[in-house]
């Protein structure tokens, strides 16, 4: 699937780059391995709503709701930091708005 965006008054389109990308390090037979292979996607898409777009679209929100939820500490990951952007004050007064509006219709 691909996804198209108007990005600073030019149409951006995300899957092709990352395809053309692919293609590139594929057919000249270059290897990169999954750190590097990240790198360069993100040196192609820096906004990251995209990116999180893209990914929410090839894998779903329990892509990104499995390693919030199940915490793998041997990954390196700092979840201690993950745990306290997700219960940042905002995000809950924005679902603490949500229930009061449904509430109130």
């Amino acid at each position: 699937m691909l996804f198209r965006w108007r990005e600073e008054g030019r149409e951006a389109n995300a899957g092709i780059a990352w395809m053309k990308a692919l293609y590139f390090y594929v057919y000249f037979g270059l290897f990169l391995d999954s750190v590097e292979m990240l790198k360069r996607v993100f040196s192609i898409q820096e906004n990251p709503y995209m990116l999180w777009k893209i990914i929410q679209e090839l894998k779903g929100n329990r892509f990104f709701f499995d390693v919030f939820e199940v915490q793998r500490p041997e990954f390196g990951i700092n979840y201690k930091e993950v745990n306290a952007m997700l219960m940042s004050k905002r995000a809950y007064e924005r679902e603490y708005s949500g229930y009061k509006e449904q509430v109130d219709n």
